[in-house]
């Protein structure tokens, strides 16, 4: 089964300029290999899937959702609905990487 990791990671000092992205995972073996993958997002969607972040890493028994979260998706039937997700175009680099 994959491990499903998100995460934000700002390019405000960056910029297109090489990172350093530190990945600890007690369950990854020496021969298992580990596909990686780099999006290039807008800041409105940047700063919505970093909302949702923040609400899932606070989930606990009593938690309830800080603030209502609306994307920029919408029913042309009914424009009054709310439809939850978001529509975005993005790049991507992939990778893999061999643990060793």
């Amino acid at each position: 089964m994959p491990l499903r990791t998100l995460a934000e990671l700002s390019d405000e000092f960056t910029d297109g300029n090489e990172n350093f992205i530190e990945y600890d995972n007690e369950n990854l073996v020496t021969g298992e290999t580990v596909d990686i993958k780099l999006y290039g997002i807008s800041e409105r969607f940047y700063n919505y899937i970093s909302i949702i972040i923040l609400q899932n890493d606070d989930a606990g028994l009593f938690a309830t959702t800080p603030v209502q979260l609306k994307g920029n998706c919408i029913n042309p039937n009914n424009p009054d609905e709310e439809v939850l997700g978001y529509f975005r175009l993005s790049e991507v680099d992939q990778t893999s990487y061999i643990i060793n």
